[in-house]
Formats: C-alpha cells, structure tokens, sequence
C-alpha cells in the first residue's frame, strides 16, 4: 500500500493506467491469444485490419497519448538543439567572417583624385573572356564613360568586375584574387608610401588634438586643486565657521579668481596661434611645376567640320519647338545655332609652339588630302547620351572616317592625341545639360514624333577647323578658330 500511494502521489492516473497495462498483459498470457498485446501497448499497425482482438477500450486512450507527450518532448528537445547549433553556427562565422575589402571603383577614384600620385604609373589587369588576364595602362581607359556608352570597335571601358588587380611601379598595390589592399589597406596589409600620407597626417593630427585635450585637462586640474590657491582661500576665509563655511569661501574666491584667468587665456592662445601660423608658413611646401612629360587631361583644342547651312539651321529651329512643346524646362540647354559642328579629332596642346606646330600639320596634312569633297547628311533619329546630351549622327560614317584617319594617326604620333579620340562617336550636339546632380530629362526623347517633312539637308565638307576649347566664344557665337583649311579641288 505504501508503495501504491507513493506511486499515486506523483500522478495516479498513469500509475492506474500502467497498473491495467500490466493486468490486461497478464490475463492476455492466460487467457489465449485473443486481444493483440500490441493494441494494448498502442503500437499495433494494423488498426480493424489487426486478426486479433482490439477490445481493451479503456487502455486504448493512455498508451498513445503518453506516446504522444514522448514525440512532442523529443520534438521540443529537437528544435532546441537545432537552434542552440545554429546559433553556434553563426557566432562562428562572424568570427571567421573576413573583413570588407574596398572595391575596383573605390580605387579608380583615389588614383584620379589623389594628388601625389601619377596615373601613368599604374597598369591595370583585366579580365578577357578569350585571352585571359591582359594588362593596359591606366591612362588608356576612359574612366569617365559609362559602358553603355561606349564604343566597343576600339576598348575605352571596361566593366569593373572584369578589373583582377592595379599595378603601381610593377608591384600590385589592389588584387581582388588574393585580397591585397595596400591602397586603402582594409584587408590588413599596409599601406605603400604613395598612398599613406593621407593617414599619416590624420595620426599626427589624432596626436596633436590628444595632447592639446591632455594638456587642457591638466590645466583645469591645476587650477582647481591648487594647493597654493587653497591656502589662500583657507586664509581669507572665515576662520570661526564650520567646513561647510570654508568650503563654500573656497568656491567664492575660486568664481572671484577664474575672471582673471578668462582674460589671460586668450592673449596666451592668440600667440599660440601666430606661432602656428608662422610654423605653418614656414613648413608650407612651395607649388611646383607641372610635370613635362604628363599631358592635361581636359582637351585643349579640338578639329572639327562646321554645320552651318541654310537647310541645318531652319530644320534645328523646327526640331527645337517640337522638344520645347514636350519638354519646356530644357530651353536654357540648348546650343547656339551659330556653333553647329561635328567633332573629328580632341587635341591636348600644352603650349603656343605645340599650338603652331599642330595648326601646320593640320595644314600640310589637307594638302595631301587628294580625294573630292565628301557630303554627309543626318537623319531624323534623336539619340542622346546618357539622358543628358541630345545629338544626331552624321551619315555615311565611313566618310567621315576617311577624313579622320589620317588626322588621327599623325596626332597619336606626336602624342596630342587625345584618349576619347582613339575611337570617336561623332554627332552633331543639339542640347546639353551640364553637371552630374541635374536630370536626364533627354531619356524619353525617343518617344516624341517629329514631322516627316523636317529634313536638314546634304553638307558638303571642304573646310576643316581647329578651335579652342574652353575659352569664351567670338562675336559671331561660334568657337575661337586656331586656323581654317580647305580641302584642295580635285
């Protein structure tokens, strides 16, 4: 009995019910095999199908549902693990996890805009999907042109994933394969010597404004825990009064004193800053000269054939009010009619004898030129680049070519050749929104139908021209002219 109420103590309806289990197996060993044992167990598979009998009602209901407690609490047990692995799981690989290395784009960027460092001395590998890895100069891509935009007969850009590693002096300073960052140094390495005076003159400044705060800090503490101050103020003070008397004099005469020191401070940091400043003209570096061997970057001058006659100009007034009804809020970017013309060739010329002595190749180059006049027409096909320059191409380019490729080849020998003239797009500029936050409102120009009847005409090339670029334009609107060549009659 003692042991049946210490078994019904915890949970008498599983004690009963295993009691009944074991009598019904008992008188199943009895009576014969007339009630499956194993439906009395709860783990008979066979269900009405079973050959013996499930008459045992009452044990039906207790085996299975304490199987079933069992399968939930393995279920339960189950899910935790697999959560307390996966959390384990996870710390592992943020610790593992490597950390981010800066991208192509991050040092394309620093290379163009960092002043110490020259972008002639840099070769880019890239990837090529017939030759494999190929190596070009840096100066050779066309950074600034998106890849859309490109003209692929010659290669100009290319996608920054092709990128595979930058060379400085023939030693990788960026490799994407093995991770190596010493441009920026976020993978670990350090950073070479062209790249790390940035950082260096952030740690030196880090230490001056450490100790300038150290310094102030120490100041402060000598003013405040004085002893001589303390003595004074003790020795002013009330001597008949508590501590609590003294220690409010101590403050007194310390708000009485500070003044003081307020009006001292600032003549003491007034010639702290002169002496700077004299120490800052003193270490400033004096401006040197340009390099003479690395040319501008912007081109200087520019060839280029005018498109200046009477049918061009009525049909660029027509097509302008049909843009101007759709788009009213380009008016103030379209060009002067006067300035019509389509560029050949960019030029880099640093001084006035490269000018001359480009203006007389130019010359002695047209005089060779023993082939008629080509003419060219342009199409009614609006076609911008990037949203933000509205053009028109000449037909036939092949002519246009013809007339280019001699100025080409004897440019690139003298080395004025500009890098966005190895393979030009040539067009004739009709509008141009300039700088990089405003919108490209020439992104949906295709869509708007001009007139059939709009044609510009036949132009007949016979006169090249070399122009200055950048510079305020004539009286007439157009660019100023260098020099003007006709072609020789044939």
């Amino acid at each position: 009995m003692a042991c049946a109420e210490e078994g019904g103590s915890g949970n008498p309806l599983t004690g009963q019910a295993e009691a009944q289990a074991e009598s019904d197996v008992t008188r199943l060993d009895s009576d014969g095999p007339d009630v499956c044992r194993f439906f009395l167990l709860g783990r008979c598979h066979f269900g009405d199908r079973c050959r013996l009998s499930h008459s045992a009602s009452g044990l039906a209901g207790c085996k299975p549902v304490q199987a079933e407690e069992k399968g939930s609490k393995n279920r339960k047990t189950r899910k935790n693990s697999g959560r307390a692995e996966k959390a384990k799981d996870g710390e592992m690989k943020e610790s593992e996890k490597k950390p981010r290395m800066r991208t192509a784009d991050e040092v394309i960027s620093r290379i163009l805009w960092d002043s110490s460092v020259d972008p002639a001395d840099f070769v880019v590998g890239h990837l090529d999907r017939f030759l494999g890895v190929l190596e070009r100069p840096f100066s050779d891509f066309s950074w600034d042109t998106q890849v859309c935009d490109c003209d692929y007969s010659e290669e100009l850009t290319i996608p920054q994933h092709r990128i595979q590693y930058f060379s400085y002096k023939g030693q990788r300073v960026w490799d994407k394969d093995s991770r190596t960052d010493r441009v920026f140094g976020s993978t670990g390495q350090a950073v070479l010597p062209p790249f790390d005076q940035e950082g260096q003159g952030q740690e030196h400044g880090a230490q001056d404004t450490t100790q300038e705060a150290d310094e102030s800090q120490t100041e402060k503490k000598e003013r405040i825990s004085d002893p001589e101050d303390a003595a004074d103020c003790g020795a002013n003070g009330p001597k008949d009064e508590g501590f609590g008397d003294a220690r409010l004099a101590r403050e007194a005469e310390a708000l009485s004193v500070s003044p003081k020191v307020e009006q001292i401070a600032p003549e003491e940091e007034w010639k702290d800053w002169e002496e700077e400043e004299e120490e800052e003209k003193e270490t400033q570096p004096v401006p040197q000269e340009p390099q003479p061997g690395r040319p501008s970057r912007k081109p200087t001058h520019f060839i280029c054939f005018r498109v200046d006659s009477p049918a061009t100009l009525m049909a660029f007034q027509r097509v302008q009010r049909k843009i101007l009804t759709h788009l009213p809020q380009s008016e103030e970017f379209w060009v002067n009619p006067a300035t019509l013309h389509v560029t050949l060739s960019l030029l880099v010329l640093p001084g006035p004898a490269e000018v001359q002595a480009a203006a007389n190749l130019l010359q002695s180059i047209v005089r060779d030129f023993y082939k008629p006049p080509i003419s060219v027409f342009f199409p009614l096909k609006l076609k911008h680049f990037n949203g933000k320059v509205l053009f028109l191409p000449p037909r036939p380019v092949q002519d246009v070519q013809s007339i280019n490729t001699p100025l080409q080849e004897a440019f690139r020998e003298k080395g004025w050749l500009h890098r966005h003239s190895k393979c030009p797009n040539y067009h004739l500029t009709l509008a141009k929104v300039e700088g990089e936050e405003t919108e490209r409102m020439f992104e949906d120009v295709g869509a708007i139908k001009l007139a059939k009847d709009i044609n510009f005409g036949k132009l007949e090339v016979d006169k090249l021209y070399l122009c200055v670029n950048g510079v305020p334009k004539t009286d007439s609107g157009f660019y100023q002219i260098v020099c003007a060549v006709k072609f020789p009659t044939v």
